[in-house]
């Protein structure tokens, strides 16, 4: 089920692990000279209770007669953003088949590797909250549930 309407639109950002400020983050990366260097921020939704939101759609679900397994995940979109050097290696190195190649040659994959350790990572992240409740989500999603193969609780064959 995808959640990302629900979510409100600005998050406040916050380092990882507590050692630096955002701002000493920015600075820090803006200040390296690491042509592999890459700073992202991930998105978190905090305070929401998505076990609830799940259940209550497993239990409409089997309410609409269905008695098979039910995997029921909530996801959002743009989770992360993303910021890396404007260099020729980092496009290479960001390059998912130039990656591949530099892996079977070896000598490039491990010294790319070793070059940008510690330059690259998930440095921060942004705490988000849910513009409503897993109660309101639920009614808002409901009508667009629905099982195939049910039809006033009989199973169809």
């Amino acid at each position: 089920i995808d959640i990302t309407q629900f979510v409100y639109p600005y998050g406040k950002i916050a380092s990882k692990d507590g050692t630096f400020t955002t701002e000493e983050y920015m600075e820090r990366f803006a200040n390296d000279r690491n042509k592999l260097k890459a700073l992202r921020m991930k998105k978190v939704i905090i305070g929401f209770d998505f076990n609830f939101l799940e259940s209550q759609v497993r239990a409409y679900l089997r309410a609409l007669g269905y008695r098979h397994s039910i995997s029921v995940r909530t996801h959002t979109r743009n989770k992360s953003v993303r910021i890396v050097s404007n260099s020729r290696l980092a496009s290479f190195w960001d390059n998912p088949a130039a990656r591949i190649l530099s892996w079977v040659t070896l000598v490039p994959g491990l010294s790319l590797t070793l070059y940008g350790a510690g330059h690259r990572g998930n440095q921060l992240y942004s705490h988000f909250i849910m513009r409503a409740t897993p109660v309101q989500i639920f009614a808002a999603i409901r009508p667009q549930l629905w099982v195939t193969g049910v039809y006033r609780g009989c199973v169809i064959s």
